[in-house]
Formats: structure tokens, sequence, C-alpha cells
């Protein structure tokens, strides 16, 4: 009876240790978590994170490079995220963070500055842009002409005149183009 008892034991304990390592292995693989510190980290700061969530990927080039890993208010007015990057993905030389997220439906949200509009021409397929907030001006809104398919375009908030929100009306004729400035009220 003792022999049968201890091996019953046995089966449940091994059956227990065989389940945790199961579920904790399964959870750490679901979080990404990187246990062989293959990943660096990058912070950069923004003004609106638009619809960019925990775990969105990040594309370096055209090539998913790693993910999105925290994101927290920062000093007043500023957004700081933790990006998670292969240890071997080389940055540009003078690197523009691009905030994207994108649903079922191929949709994008960018914000940007001016120093970083010129990546926006390789972005043919982009239907939704959103520069609410950014620091753009007249002088950097050429660079957006090219995206003939976009529909929506969000430039609420810029440094844009309104002689640069009428060039940017005429150049994409089938972009509806939110403008204007909105006055935080504070009570």
């Amino acid at each position: 009876m003792t022999t049968s008892k201890r091996r019953s034991d046995f089966v449940v304990g091994l059956t227990v240790l065989v389940v945790t390592v199961v579920l904790v292995g399964s959870v750490l693989w679901l979080k990404q978590a990187d246990l062989a510190g293959r990943t660096r980290r990058l912070v950069a700061r923004t003004r609106d994170v638009g619809g960019v969530a925990l775990g969105n990927p990040v594309v370096i080039r055209g090539v998913r490079s790693g993910r999105v890993e925290s994101i927290a208010l920062g000093e007043p007015g500023w957004v700081v995220l933790t990006l998670g990057l292969e240890k071997d993905a080389l940055l540009p030389r003078d690197p523009v963070v691009l905030l994207t997220a994108s649903s079922l439906f191929g949709e994008w949200q960018v914000t940007i500055t001016d120093r970083g509009l010129e990546v926006l021409g390789t972005m043919t397929e982009l239907e939704v842009l959103n520069l609410r907030n950014a620091k753009i001006t007249d002088a950097g809104i050429d660079r957006i002409f090219g995206l003939r398919k976009l529909k929506q375009l969000n430039v609420v908030n810029t440094l844009l005149t309104e002689t640069g929100v009428a060039r940017l009306k005429a150049a994409l004729p089938n972009a509806r183009v939110e403008s204007g400035q909105i006055e935080m009220v504070r009570r």
C-alpha cells in the first residue's frame, strides 16, 4: 500500500511540476520575454502616441526589428516610449521615430516632424495620416503631396499657415484635411 501511495504522490508531484513549467514557459513566450538578452532598449519622446499600444511592432526600413515595450507620461507635455530592438538592428544615422498602428483595414497613424517628412514619400499606400500637434511647417509639406491614396489628413495644432493648408487641400483633392488650432481649456 505504501509503495502504491508513494507512486501516486510521485505522479501527482511530477504532473504539478510539468504543468507549472509549461504554464510559466507559455506566459514568457506570450509576453515575448527576452531571457537571452537579444534586444536593446531605445527610449523615444513624443508629444502624442496616437493609436500606438504596447506590443506594436517597431519597423526599420520596412523590416520588423522589435516592439513597443512601455508607454509612460514623461516631463510635462511628453510621452516616453521604450522600444525593444534586436541587437543587430542598425539604426539610420539620423533616426526619426514614426509612430504607427495599423488596423485590420491597413490604416496607419503617423506622427512626424519636418525632419522626417522625407520618409513619407516611400509610404505610397498610406491612407490615414495624423500629424496633429506635430511641429511641421509650410516648408516641409511638399513631401506629402505624393501620397495620392491619402483619404484623411489631420494637421490640427501644427505650425502650418492657412496658405500651407490650402496648398495641401489643392495637392490632395481626395483627402479630407482637418486643420486649425484647438486651445486647451484648464479649469
